[in-house]
């Protein structure tokens, strides 16, 4: 009974030991099958995907690395795919609309931290096949920004740009918002790809762009704007209309007492006339509007002087405090006066943190009044 027992467990541990040698042999197996669409590899470059992997597409390239150890975008009849080149020199060059051979292996992203590090498609190799015509791009709205079926496509969106500026996280990217329709659209691309048309870009500010390049995710790398679109250059951009007066025709932004965060968010773009009080950081004003309330508006343009009387446009949004202005343009103006500044009010440092209990406070019935202190 005893030598039976034995045999019974002696079999089972060795039964469990080839599902053991079983299960390496597939995950093994897995590692080391050859992926061959842009969809597969898409699905090998999520965080739960196993690196090692290598792959082998046929694909037509969507865009041209810009240099060493960038990414470019490709795609065959699964979809679209971010292939990063790590290939040690540009050979063979390959353009827009090419057909390629690529391969290489899906490998860790550059991140220092372990557990967050995306993965690569890292290639190694390219073979250009044939020239050809790059693929048209798909017309979209800002509402298509979302669409799951378009990633990694070349898409094509006209609005008017209201913003540019280098990428607060990575200075290599510049940044680009766009007013689709009253809804805001994010684009960008490597800042070198503009090289000293920057300036003029920032000049097309108010004009209505068309857009061309790839709808991307948020990588984790970049300022969280959800989805925005890859420009290749300054040659993605094409005015169609100059900068005008249109945007001044925007309604003022009036009475926002009872509004809720996401009800001021929803009025869009909005005007405010009145005089600048403050200016600071040489993007941020403090203005008192036509009613005598005090207004915060973000600039996408150089600053007005204090004192002046100007008109900003901009797009409503809320500190949870206030209603601001982000992203304003402005212009002088002799239209409308504002009410007369106050006097400047001599107070205690008390006067403006404490309330009349004692209790720790911020006096909020001091905000945009002018106050001199001593000490």
């Amino acid at each position: 009974m005893i030598c039976w027992n034995y045999g019974k467990i002696h079999a089972m541990k060795y039964g469990w030991l080839l599902l053991a040698f079983a299960l390496c042999g597939t995950v093994s197996a897995e590692t080391n099958t050859v992926i061959r669409t842009a969809a597969e590899l898409n699905r090998g470059l999520s965080r739960k995907g196993l690196p090692g992997r290598p792959f082998e597409l046929c694909v037509t390239a969507l865009s041209t690395p810009i240099d060493r150890r960038h990414s470019f975008f490709a795609m065959d009849e699964s979809g679209g795919v971010p292939i990063f080149d790590v290939r040690p020199a540009d050979d063979p060059h390959f353009v827009p609309g090419d057909r390629l051979i690529v391969s290489g292996l899906v490998e860790p992203g550059h991140s220092s931290n372990p557990e967050v590090r995306l993965l690569n498609a890292n290639c190694a190799n390219v073979k250009v096949l044939a020239h050809g015509k790059a693929p048209e791009p798909t017309p979209i709205t800002a509402a298509d920004m979302e669409r799951n079926d378009l990633l990694f496509h070349p898409v094509r969106i006209s609005g008017i740009l209201v913003d540019t500026r280098m990428d607060e996280i990575d200075p290599r990217f510049i940044q680009f918002i766009i007013d689709c329709s009253n809804q805001m659209v994010f684009a960008a691309a490597y800042t070198k790809s503009f090289k000293d048309r920057a300036g003029s870009v920032r000049r097309l500010v108010g004009a209505t762009i068309d857009f061309y390049g790839i709808l991307s995710p948020h990588t984790g790398s970049r300022i969280h704007c959800r989805r925005y679109i890859v420009l290749q250059g300054a040659q993605s951009l094409r005015m169609l209309k100059s900068p005008s007066d249109d945007l001044f025709r925007a309604p003022e932004i009036g009475d926002t007492d009872g509004f809720s965060p996401e009800a001021i968010v929803a009025l869009g773009r909005r005007r405010a006339t009145g005089r600048v009080l403050a200016v600071w950081n040489g993007d941020t004003l403090l203005m008192r509007t036509l009613s005598g309330e005090p207004m915060k508006a973000s600039l996408v343009t150089s600053p007005p002087q204090v004192g002046d009387c100007i008109e900003a446009v901009g797009y409503a949004e809320t500190d949870l405090f206030h209603a601001n202005l982000a992203s304003v343009i402005w212009r002088k103006t002799t239209s409308a006066s504002p009410p007369p500044d106050e006097p400047v009010l001599a107070v205690k440092v008390r006067e403006l943190l404490v309330d009349k209990e004692g209790n720790r406070k911020l006096n909020v019935d001091n905000h945009g009044k002018a106050v001199r202190l001593s000490g």
